[in-house]
């Protein structure tokens, strides 16, 4: 399958790209994620930005549920089930903070991840 959509956002300050998100409706588990990676990453490899890979909503009734996120460059990590009000926090966080790191792609994250344990909005897969 390929990609149906693909959204940058950009750097407040110096307008370079901070974030990728694609969108895959049809990854549901991690080894959909897995093999979403094996057959697209030309598509993502040679970006200069972080990149996540956001799955289908887990209740299409609910506009703040939960889906399966994964960042998947620079390194593919874990996934967890994160609700788009919260990955909007990290997307802030790295439109307002790109500039202010030595290493834009790798710093960060560790940040959200610790607030996402702190105040228990991602859901390990």
């Amino acid at each position: 399958m390929s990609l149906v959509e693909s959204t940058y956002f950009s750097c407040e300050s110096c307008g370079k790209k901070s974030i990728r998100v694609l969108f895959a409706p049809w990854v549901r588990e991690r080894d959909e994620v897995i093999a979403f990676c094996e057959r697209n990453k030309e598509q993502y490899e040679s970006e200069k930005c972080e990149v996540w890979l956001i799955g289908p909503p887990t209740n299409h009734n609910d506009e703040d549920c939960f889906h399966l996120t994964t960042k998947i460059w620079p390194s593919l990590e874990r996934s967890e089930n994160i609700r788009p009000s919260k990955f909007r926090e990290h997307i802030a966080y790295m439109e307002e903070n790109h500039c202010n790191r030595d290493e834009p792609v790798k710093t960060g994250i560790e940040d959200f991840r610790a607030f996402s344990k702190a105040y228990g909005f991602g859901n390990k897969v």
